[in-house]
């Protein structure tokens, strides 16, 4: 485990760099990334990039993995499919299927599982890419995930990257992304549409947008 974690984390550096300089500009809010505890990052979802960049500024400041949410069909065979287990993704399946339900199911408690160890879990609210570069209505999931573990929600806003590797495009250009971390969100209530509204209002207020869902 702890040789993983350093492969990872070596890796995570080099990535960080390479990213800095090619597809990010400037990333605020660090300081707001609660270091004494397990948390939920929850960032919008408008390109392939948001994978890399959610993590990969989370691990490099804390030097702890994030277990990101993942589309199981990423991992089904070659390289990329030991890289992610190698960097403890959480597996989901985001198609309707007789699986889906208990997939789903095993992903939701293994990330609480994370969490009550004080880990850290990744998760886009809105469950898939935009189509558009709008944010999209936030699921329940990250609510449930809140509710159960009562672990902080951190909404982190990343601006850009629909724009330099939008839905359909096959490879990404060289525009620069901005990353906002906002401050903890705790919640004491069960509501689950009230939290999810509210993880997607900051988001949308880290990005300039507006959430009308």
């Amino acid at each position: 485990m702890v040789n993983t974690i350093s492969m990872v984390l070596g890796i995570s550096t080099r990535l960080y760099k390479l990213i800095l300089k090619i597809w990010v500009k400037e990333v605020s809010g660090l300081e707001n990334l609660p270091k004494e505890r397990g948390f939920i990052c929850a960032a919008n979802h408008g390109s392939y990039l948001d994978d890399i960049i959610m993590p990969v500024f989370v691990i490099r400041h804390l030097h702890k993995f994030v277990h990101v949410y993942c589309n199981d069909s990423y991992m089904r065979k070659g390289l990329l499919k030991k890289w992610l287990e190698h960097g403890e993704v959480i597996p989901i399946r985001v198609y309707k299927s007789k699986e889906q339900k208990e997939i789903n199911e095993k992903a939701f408690q293994a990330a609480l599982g994370y969490l009550k160890k004080g880990e850290i879990v990744g998760i886009f609210p809105e469950g898939h890419r935009t189509s558009d570069g709008n944010l999209q209505k936030g699921h329940l999931g990250v609510s449930r995930l809140a509710i159960e573990s009562k672990a902080p929600i951190v909404p982190i806003g990343i601006i850009g990257s629909y724009d330099v590797w939008p839905k359909g495009k096959k490879f990404p250009g060289l525009g620069r992304c901005k990353v906002k971390i906002g401050k903890p969100l705790y919640f004491k209530t069960d509501d689950k549409e009230h939290i999810a509204r509210t993880v997607m209002k900051d988001i949308a207020k880290l990005t300039g947008q507006e959430y009308n869902h």
